[in-house]
């Protein structure tokens, strides 16, 4: 098909399209990463094309007749992603115009992950990368200073180009038509044409269908469970349903930001008559795209039944596992605004298209745009959302860009023809959550992520991760938790009492993160437990669990202490029986906040107050202490006795004597948990562990040191204490 076209002006007319768009300039290189794209020089990947500089204003005035400007299509296009002279007058000029392969920037799903081919497609698209010419030296000399290749490196380095200038890629729009489920990954990637104003629904039936018929870890759990008294909204009948116990729903999930507006009343099974617009666009598009069955939470859980409500609450694993694929509305900071491309028009980002000669051409902002519309969303803030995340199998997200699909094995885009594999991406590395169930020790890093999101009502702070604590129990034999402490058990050669007991004992030793403005404890939880802090807590003492996670079989080796459950009769039952009789799997309903733990104790003295500066002497943190008259040291520094106080408890404890108890005798103890006494029981303050400090002046030079308290001249003895 022809490129030529009379709108281009002069400096466009000397680029040869043509060549420069002839996808055989690849012909016959190694797929990247590839052992032979290692011995392939990366400017036959990444091939400089042509300087190009587009004409000013000026120029365009005096180039045509009077009163006669055209506007060029293919400066229109590179002006579209940011390129505009007129506007930055001091910006370099002159482009470097780059031809790479289309798949470069992009991992490309396949089929059978142990197949690849030899060479390049002959079918192999092109896209233009066009730069600032600094832009392009600096990035060649920084990354290819060598003549090694190497696949990662090629695609990181396109990937950061292509983020940082600015981000955008220009190549010839994609005519193919979709016919599900196999063509997907036969087409060439290439980039489609985005409709403002509706969605192609027969595209996202085929990401949905290609997942369902290939990819084994994205199907249901085949021991699938009846859930009782489970709702769900016909959008045909529009109508509440009571599932069939002995039936198997093909059903979706929606996962949104509720805001503070309370649900409307309605009366089952008729929905409210005016429904906000995310939960009508939900349903149209449920029925879009092939199915029947929606579940929203605010009307398949009865709100004012406390019952009902904590029934499906404790079972949100099964309600996203087993849904087909869960909505995310991105784009909505409540119910009130709708989906994009259905209610609403999208307009962010939308591709410029234009026709040059026979040619349509479209410029890409890339997935980039679209990951960023996630992650910086509200609906990516919210607590709620990041336990539907973690539980949905197929994730599909709608922004005001477009609509993406995600899964265990791929991503797919509105604006792409080919699907992206998840594993090796560099979304895979920076949202790791979904994979981190999947392990034991994942779970520290997750509820850390868990503990940045916010909630409504921070009485919700427990619930609204039981689902995540629930699955991430049963698929890794071993763990359970306890009032939303882990109890990571996997690792002992036999799985039983003493191993589950000691395991819940390391997982009571958390400290918080910085204190917050609105940080406080939440006297609702047990004050053992990190779900009575709402702000940031971390695993082990030293707070880096999720960083290196733990032989807990070494970091428990004398632990001595016992454990006894308060039930809700006020009984004491041993934490063997507890364990044995399935406590551990008890509705938070039939628990009670109280622990009886006996073990050792000791008096701290009065707690020290220091400012700590920085080395930059900037700023200052404070640091509570145990003053000592012997300074223990580790062979590298002296130590300090650190107190890092529960939120809630700040000022007011500096000058007191507390009680300390560790689950070890002191010479083998590590940490210790400061507690105060109110009527009753006692509750948890704190959490003691050593610092190296040097001098106590600079706040860079503390380390958490794993020494123990018999640096110490502490006298303990054996307690039992009742904490609540």
């Amino acid at each position: 098909m022809s490129f030529s076209d009379d709108r281009l002006c002069r400096n466009c007319t000397k680029l040869d399209l043509q060549a420069i768009f002839n996808p055989d300039r690849f012909n016959g290189l190694p797929p990247i990463g590839s052992a032979q794209s290692y011995k392939t020089g990366w400017t036959e990947y990444v091939q400089h094309v042509g300087n190009w500089r587009p004409l000013t204003r000026e120029e365009r005035i005096g180039h045509y007749p009077p009163g006669i400007i055209p506007s060029c299509p293919f400066c229109d296009l590179v002006f579209s992603i940011g390129f505009n002279l007129d506007r930055y007058p001091m910006a370099e000029k002159e482009k470097v115009i780059l031809a790479i392969p289309a798949n470069l920037p992009y991992n490309l799903a396949v089929i059978d992950k142990g197949t690849s081919a030899e060479r390049l497609s002959t079918g192999t698209s092109v896209f233009l990368l066009i730069m600032n010419p600094s832009k392009y030296n600096t990035l060649s000399a920084q990354y290819y200073g060598n003549t090694r290749t190497g696949g990662g490196w090629l695609t990181a380095w396109i990937r950061f180009a292509h983020r940082e200038a600015p981000g955008s890629l220009i190549s010839i729009s994609s005519t193919a038509v979709l016919e599900p489920p196999q063509p997907l990954l036969d087409l060439p990637m290439q980039v489609r044409v985005l409709r403002e104003e509706s969605i192609d629904f027969g595209l996202i039936r085929s990401w949905i269908h290609l997942c369902e018929h290939h990819h084994d870890t994205c199907r249901t759990n085949p021991d699938w469970r009846t859930l009782p008294h489970f709702k769900l909204i016909d959008c045909e009948s529009r109508r509440i349903i009571n599932t069939d116990p002995g039936k198997r729903y093909r059903y979706v999930a929606l996962s949104y930001v509720w805001g503070t507006a309370p649900p409307d009343k309605y009366t089952y099974p008729c929905l409210p008559d005016n429904l906000p617009p995310v939960i009508q666009d939900a349903m149209r598009a449920t029925i879009k795209l092939g199915f029947r069955y929606i579940w929203i939470d605010r009307y398949c859980i009865w709100q004012d039944d406390s019952t009902h409500k904590m029934s499906q609450v404790e079972r949100m694993d099964q309600i996203y596992g087993d849904a087909q694929l869960s909505i995310i509305a991105i784009g909505a900071k409540d119910p009130s605004y709708g989906l994009p491309g259905l209610s609403l028009g999208r307009t962010k980002h939308a591709p410029t298209t234009k026709r040059i000669g026979q040619q349509k051409f479209v410029t890409n902002f890339s997935h980039q745009w679209q990951l960023d519309q996630i992650s910086r969303s509200k609906w990516s803030t919210r607590g709620w959302t990041f336990q539907e995340t973690c539980l949905s199998r197929r994730r599909l997200y709608f922004s005001n860009y477009e609509v993406s699909f995600e899964c265990h094995d791929m991503m797919c885009f509105e604006h792409l023809t080919r699907p992206l594999a998840l594993e090796g991406s560099l979304e895979h590395h920076e949202r790791p959550e979904w994979n981190l169930l999947n392990t034991p020790d994942g779970i520290w890093a997750i509820l850390i992520k868990y503990c940045d999101r916010q909630l409504t009502y921070y009485t919700d702070r427990l619930a609204a991760v039981s689902g995540v604590l629930k699955k991430w129990s049963r698929v890794n034999p071993g763990c359970s938790s306890y009032w939303g402490v882990p109890i990571v058990a996997s690792g002992w050669p036999e799985v039983g009492t003493t191993a589950s007991k000691n395991a819940f004992l390391a997982g009571l030793g958390w400290e918080v993160g910085l204190e917050g403005k609105n940080y406080a404890r939440l006297a609702r939880f047990p004050s053992w437990s990190w779900v009575s802090q709402n702000g940031r807590t971390k695993f082990g003492h030293q707070g880096c669990f999720h960083l290196w996670p733990p032989n807990l079989v070494e970091l428990t080796r004398y632990f001595d202490a016992e454990v006894f459950v308060e039930t809700p009769r006020g009984e004491m039952v041993e934490w063997a029986k507890f364990y044995k009789d399935g406590g551990l799997d008890m509705s938070i309903l039939q628990w009670t906040r109280y622990l009886h733990i006996e073990c050792w104790s000791f008096q701290t003295g009065p707690i020290g107050y220091r400012q700590i500066k920085r080395s930059s002497g900037t700023a200052h943190d404070a640091m509570f202490y145990l003053p000592t008259t012997r300074k223990p040291s580790d062979g590298k520094g002296e130590l300090a006795l650190k107190f890092t106080p529960d939120f809630g408890y700040q000022d007011t404890f500096i000058g007191r004597d507390l009680t300390a108890i560790c689950f070890a005798p002191l010479e083998h103890a590590t940490c210790a948990i400061a507690l105060d006494s109110i009527p009753g029981f006692t509750v948890r303050i704190g959490l003691l562990a050593f610092t190296r400090i040097e001098d106590m002046g600079s706040h860079e030079s503390q380390i958490a040191e794993n020494q123990p308290f018999s640096e110490l001249p502490f006298a303990s003895q054996r307690r039992r204490f009742r904490l609540g």
